[in-house]
């Protein structure tokens, strides 16, 4: 489908950092999306909306997104699609430092999400173990995040996989373990080259100069 095919494109171009093209690429398929009126053609792209904002640094723009798409489908009685909504809005209000907040969106997705569901079943576990390290329950933290780790590698998302190293990092990096967070910044670095993912690659080599 068309808008499918534009959500994909958009976030490759977010990729390589050229977020006015991904943003205009978005915003056509938001179009087809309200032509048709069908309630995934409305809200996919707000998600991949999301994808490109985390990457281009504006939580605050991606939480916007993420909530117009949450809220539809709440409205609507959606259970699936509603819980990888709201691991993402933990991620993104967890990026603004507002952990209690990120923390409640963890407990939505957690609860709403099927047990196969497996983006959701990461999501929300990276989203917490985020905000546990913040308040440093670092083995807490630690477990869910491995946990994360464990269920990236099921799938065939090169991207996600690249995440949950990175984000294990950051979470073993504040428990300063710092001998164990170089080898998983450079695991994430080799998948997000693998990927063509050049934002999150040069995010990962400035954390290793930082490491170093």
């Amino acid at each position: 489908m068309r808008g499918s095919h534009t959500n994909a494109l958009a976030v490759l171009e977010a990729f390589r950092g050229n977020f006015a093209e991904a943003r205009r690429l978005n915003q056509e398929a938001r179009a087809v999306g309200e032509d048709f009126g069908m309630l995934i053609l409305l809200v996919a792209p707000r998600e991949f909306a999301f994808f490109i904002e985390m990457l281009a640094g504006d939580a605050a723009t991606a939480e916007q997104e993420m909530r117009k798409g949450y809220e539809l489908l709440e409205r609507a009685g959606d259970k699936s699609y509603f819980s990888t909504m709201a691991a993402h809005l933990a991620e993104a209000v967890c990026a603004q430092g507002r952990f209690d907040e990120a923390e409640e969106f963890a407990r939505i997705s957690e609860e709403a999400g099927a047990s196969d569901d497996v983006v959701t079943q990461y999501s929300w576990r990276l989203a917490r173990a985020k905000v546990l390290s913040h308040r440093g329950e670092h083995g807490a933290a630690e477990a869910l995040a491995r946990e994360a780790v464990a269920l990236t590698d099921e799938t065939d998302s090169t991207n996600a996989r690249a995440d949950g190293r990175f984000d294990l990092a950051q979470v073993l990096r504040l428990a300063d373990r710092r001998e164990e967070v170089r080898p998983l910044l450079e695991e994430a670095l080799r998948l997000y080259e693998q990927k063509g993912n050049v934002v999150s690659a040069d995010r990962t080599r400035r954390l290793l100069d930082d490491v170093a």
